[in-house]
């Protein structure tokens, strides 16, 4: 996920009470929420060395149970 500085100053960062795999999910719909503009590009453009962290959540879990 890319987020431009205005984006950041206007709705904050990432919220700490999330672990990696749900953050960008959460940050997105506050983005929507507040009126910003969120874009889906095909592919991926970067990657990360962390990426596949154990969160202690299954993948199944709701977000109302996460």
């Amino acid at each position: 996920m890319l987020v431009d500085k205005a984006t950041v100053d206007s709705i904050g960062i990432l919220s700490s009470l999330y672990t990696h795999g749900i953050a960008d999910y959460d940050y997105t719909l506050t983005a929507l929420k507040n009126g910003l503009n969120v874009w889906i590009a095909p592919g991926y453009y970067g990657i990360c060395d962390n990426d596949h962290v154990v969160t202690g959540l299954p993948q199944t879990t709701s977000l109302k149970k996460g």
